[in-house]
Parts: C-alpha cells; structure tokens; sequence
C-alpha cells in the first residue's frame, strides 16, 4: 500500500513535517522496488519498506541479508503469540492486534501493517480453518472457549473481533480476573485448496501478562442497542452508534435514579470507583462537621481558658501590690502606676516589689495621700541606697532625709 504522512507515527515517531514527507519517499520508493521481484510477498515488503525508511533517521540501519519477519512462527506449525490489547468493557469490537510498529522482548520490532490485518480478516472470511471458528481462550491454553468470534474488521487501529461471549467469558472478563488480550498468529493449510495461508488468528487469550499494553479496553454488552434506561422525557444516552461523550453520560446521571446510576457506572467498570467516591464524600461530610464542632468547642475552652488566665492574673496582681502596700515598700498614691507596670509585665515587677526596703513609717512620715502628714519617697531612697551602699540602714535614712530636704 501507499504510505501517506498520516500514516508516519505508527511506525516512527518524533518526525517533523518534513522529515514525514522524506519517510513516506523513501517507504513508497522501497515497497514498489520490493514488489518488483518475482518471489516478493507483499507483507514482508511492506515490513522492509518501512524498516528501510526507519532506518533513514536512525544510526541503526536494518540488516536485510538476515531478514526475518517476527510475525511468521519459524517453524510454519506453532502460532506466536502477542499481547497487545488491554480488556476494556466499553467497545462491542474489541482491538485484538494493533496497526504499528512495537518493539517487544520475546520478538523484537514487530511491523503490523494494514494489508497484514486485512489478509488476517480475508482468511477468516474465507473459512481457511474450515469449521473451526476464532475463539478466546485464556492464557494459550487453546482449551474451553470463553467467547467466539462473530465478525472482524480493520479500522485504522487494527484488527477487531467482536465477540460472542458465553458465561465463562462474562464471568472471567466481568470479575477482571484478566485484564489483557493476546493473538495467536500463524499459519494454517486452507482445507478447501491445500494452500498455505499467511497470516491465519488461530485465537484470541485472556492473559494479565502482556507483551506490551498500548490499546483501549473492551466489552461483554452490544453497544448497538440502545439503552433501557427512559423516564419519560428526561434526558438519556442517545441511541445508534453509542458515541457518547463524558458530558452526555454526566448530564444523564445528574436526573438518573439510583438503580439506573448502578446500571451505567456499571457497564463503564467505575462501580467500584463511584462507590469509592461516594464514601469518601460521605466521610469528607462527616469529618468537615467534626472538624466544625471542634473549632466551636475550642472556641469556647479558648474564650474560658482566657477568662481563668486574667482571672488569675487579676488576683496575683492584688495580691502582690496589696502585699507591697501592707509592707510599706510602696505608697497608695503610686499604687495605680504599679499596677500598670505588673500588667506589662508581672513576673518582672513582682520581683522589683520584693526586693523594694521596707522603707516606709506611717507614723513617722505619713501615708503619701496628699495630707499634712509627711511624705516618703520610696523608690528613691531605694536608688540612693544602691549609690551608698557603705552606710547602715539608719544611717542612709538620715543622710537621705537631709538629701531630701535640699533637693525640695
């Protein structure tokens, strides 16, 4: 077949526009030379064509002396095996083998183009395996069959069969005991002709070792029919080909009852999310109207918590101003000023309040609240102490008493 730029990133990937445009040259080029020789199989020209032009922009060229297709089993009797398709239980035609290159472990690059899955599709129409029909196994046990083919087709992503699946298949792919699917491709003699026929899908496995994982999922329902979900004129999924978008199946949700929801969720294998989701909403719920409780609860410790806290305050501060008063270390007229600096900082001058003299004579100098009775200064006669420190008690208060009266 003729390549054309579209074609490109299924075989190489990383090309700009024009490196595309020289790829398809060079592919087209080698296939029609290819195809010019008397023993050329399509297919194998095909592959080499595009290995050829592949190679064009890498640093490793293909080795054509020692070419060897990976897809045809060496020993024309054994299918090989390729896992490509990943289980998805949305599509009614399910991606057995993918158009492409891909590198694998156990084969190397393999090279599907469409004329190869399209000869595939031929030879199934053709019965070249007589009575025997493609089938699904699991794990190429070639044993009981899960589902059988019903019709295959090419699209532009490969090879897909769509499957008529019995109870051991619905059971297999519905619990996800696999996840994967993988082709066995091969030769078979054409029991009509004798003829050998190449490429032949002997079957199709249930496998959760997979060569690589590259392709959508697929289904156990016909996504032909339409849905069974109506109420009247609310909106439901739109019949026919079933294309439906993320929106559409959203909008259809949102009115649908909680059985059809279970239906829906189910058939698009997110039950067990949507179930997820809802108990993590339900437990987000929850916690949010615990956390709520909490703050106005901690509200409420915090506010009484401040309470005690000036409460205590208060009472520590009368204790020691009143204590201060009782000893005579301060004046009453000062008690205000002492107050305002116990609120500032309490520790601090609960301790300068102790370490203050008991300086202070009632009856010899008065209470300091403005009468005729003599007055004391206190916290100076305390500074004048700490500049006299050789003098006795006594001593300092009569030096002080006479200080005072120069400075008055």
């Amino acid at each position: 077949m003729p390549w054309t730029v579209e074609d490109v990133d299924r075989f190489k990937r990383g090309l700009n526009d024009e490196q595309k445009k020289r790829w398809v040259e060079i592919a087209n080029k080698a296939l029609a030379a290819c195809l010019k020789k008397s023993e050329a199989d399509d297919i194998d020209c095909e592959v080499k064509a595009i290995k050829q032009a592949n190679g064009s922009f890498s640093d490793e060229k293909p080795d054509f002396a020692n070419f060897s297709n990976p897809l045809r089993p060496a020993d024309h009797k054994e299918p090989n095996r390729y896992t490509f398709a990943e289980v998805n239980e949305e599509a009614e035609y399910q991606l057995a083998f993918p158009i492409g290159a891909w590198q694998t472990g156990k084969y190397g690059e393999v090279i599907v183009t469409r004329t190869f899955a399209e000869r595939m599709v031929d030879n199934w129409k053709n019965k070249v395996l007589g009575n025997r029909n493609v089938y699904m196994d699991t794990n190429h046990d070639f044993g009981e069959a899960a589902a059988w083919a019903e019709d295959m087709r090419v699209t532009d992503d490969g090879l897909e069969v769509k499957w008529d699946f019995n109870n051991k298949g619905k059971e297999l792919i519905g619990d996800r005991r696999y996840r994967f699917y993988s082709a066995a491709i091969g030769f078979a003699v054409n029991v009509q002709t004798g003829d050998e026929a190449f490429p032949v899908l002997h079957a199709v496995s249930l496998t959760n070792d997979p060569v690589m994982n590259t392709m959508p999922q697929a289904h156990l329902s016909d996504k032909s029919q339409p849905s069974a979900h109506s109420d009247g004129g609310k909106n439901t999924p739109r019949e026919g080909n079933m294309e439906l978008t993320f929106a559409d199946v959203l909008e259809y949700l949102k009115d649908a009852k909680d059985s059809e929801k279970d239906v829906v969720l189910k058939e698009l294998g997110a039950a067990d999310a949507h179930a997820q989701v809802m108990q993590l909403t339900a437990d987000v719920k929850r916690l949010t109207g615990e956390k709520e409780t909490l703050v106005k609860a901690n509200e409420g410790l915090t506010t009484e918590v401040n309470g005690l806290r000036a409460a205590s305050h208060k009472a520590r501060k009368d204790e020691v101003i009143g204590k201060a008063l009782s000893e005579g270390r301060i004046l009453p007229k000062d008690k205000e000023y002492w107050e305002g600096r116990f609120d500032e900082n309490a520790e601090f001058t609960a301790d300068v309040l102790n370490k203050l003299p008991k300086a202070v004579d009632f009856k010899e100098h008065g209470t300091g609240t403005g009468g005729g009775e003599g007055t004391f200064d206190a916290e100076a006669f305390a500074v004048y102490r700490r500049f006299n420190p050789e003098l006795s008690e006594e001593e300092a208060r009569k030096a002080f008493a006479e200080y005072s009266k120069g400075v008055i």
